[in-house]
């Protein structure tokens, strides 16, 4: 398993930089179908289609109080996402004195996107299934609709009140995942540095030269990551059968008959 580390600022009075750990190729993978209640508040890597990023939403990480009496001031971190407002002032005395200044509290990036299976993993037949996630700071807008990602965080379980006003919760809880990092896995869009190149002053075969070695490159890669050298010596020698194209052509869609 890999790693990466992100060094970003915190909010207080120190500011103090909090480094984070951003794991990725992890060894075991797992199927969004196959996340059941076992895998909660575990780390797990899945991997999808993005199909919807959400608006950016400012979510709170520090309330910043100010009593009205005295101005005495008080900071308040949040605690699994709520707001305690103290309730007496050290300074004065005074009971329920205090109130939020907006301005000086400390906020961060929040986004909600909606991870769908890849075609190649939905089972036929079945209907791709999708899971939330909840991204945070340097990861905000990181990933399009449409990208194919890893996804590496931690599952989590939240509960679903029947009452806003009321202590009740139900007993199916809903599911996301807190995302700790993203890796794109289409590398199959060779186009990615081509706009850059197209745009200087080269000739057309140039252009078409550079984008051929980009896919050779990428196919090696995956080549290097995907076969061992049993498998690269099984193909070798079926290259060399005389009957392959036969074999090929009769192993080319078996179940379409006359067509």
């Amino acid at each position: 398993m890999g790693g990466s580390e992100a060094i970003q600022g915190a909010g207080g009075d120190n500011n103090d930089p909090i480094i984070q750990v951003r794991p990725f190729n992890m060894r075991v993978h797992h199927r969004i179908r196959d996340l059941d209640p076992s895998h909660i508040d575990k780390l797990v890597s899945i991997k999808g289609i993005v199909i919807r990023n959400s608006d950016i939403i400012p979510e709170m990480k520090e309330a910043f109080f100010k009593c009205h009496k005295c101005g005495n001031t008080k900071q308040e971190f949040i605690s699994r996402g709520r707001i305690f407002e103290p309730d007496f002032c050290e300074n004065c005395k005074q009971r329920y004195s205090f109130q939020m200044i907006h301005n000086n509290c400390y906020f961060s990036d929040k986004q909600h996107v909606k991870l769908q299976e890849t075609p190649e993993t939905v089972p036929e037949g079945e209907t791709p299934h999708t899971v939330h996630l909840c991204v945070y700071e340097e990861l905000v807008d990181f990933v399009k609709p449409g990208d194919r990602v890893e996804a590496v965080g931690i599952y989590k379980a939240m509960g679903v009140r029947v009452n806003p006003a009321m202590r009740i919760y139900k007993n199916v809880y809903r599911t996301y995942i807190d995302v700790i990092n993203f890796v794109r896995s289409d590398k199959k869009r060779f186009n990615v540095n081509m706009e850059e190149k197209n745009n200087e002053d080269h000739p057309m075969e140039d252009a078409n030269e550079d984008e051929a070695g980009v896919q050779d490159q990428l196919l090696k890669d995956d080549h290097e990551n995907q076969f061992d050298d049993r498998q690269v010596q099984k193909f070798k020698d079926f290259a060399k059968d005389p009957e392959l194209y036969d074999k090929l052509v009769d192993a080319f869609a078996p179940s379409i008959w006359e067509n």
